[in-house]
């Protein structure tokens, strides 16, 4: 999903978890993780492109789906379990703003992006050889005419 569609989805959201939490942190928390989970994406893109960074060239090949490995470190439902655990075990409120946007990231990047099922497992994609798993998708119908 593209970067502007992630803001306009971890903005309310943020402000959500704030009537929630009544935390600051909290919900910056969860903003920044609506966002800026997207970081993994610079290091598949350097990998495809040499390391020769340019902002057109990053937005065309991510947003294009045109990398040929998948690493995105971060997109990974495994970590997001092992965050949940351990907010069960604190009840801290950051690391629930924080779990809260990231969960809403993935979900979102599941049914709107050309992904198969398991994608965002970081061990389906080590599996695969961390190989193109987008490739050949088409939208989930729900999210096929959003235009955010």
């Amino acid at each position: 999903m593209k970067l502007k569609n992630h803001l306009l989805i971890s903005l309310p959201l943020s402000g959500a978890v704030y009537l929630l939490t009544r935390s600051v942190y909290s919900s910056l928390a969860c903003f920044c993780m609506g966002v800026f989970i997207d970081l993994d994406h610079i290091f598949d893109y350097l990998l495809y492109s040499n390391f020769k960074f340019s902002i057109r060239g990053f937005f065309d090949t991510c947003n294009g789906y045109k990398l040929k490995k998948f690493y995105l470190v971060l997109h990974s439902y495994e970590i997001l379990i092992l965050s949940w655990a351990l907010y069960l075990v604190s009840r801290n409120k950051i690391l629930l703003g924080f779990n809260i946007g990231y969960t809403v990231h993935l979900l979102v990047d599941q049914f709107a992006n050309y992904s198969k099922p398991l994608t965002y497992f970081f061990t389906f994609r080590l599996l695969n050889k961390f190989e193109n798993v987008f490739e050949g998708r088409k939208l989930s119908p729900g999210f096929k005419n959003l235009k955010v």
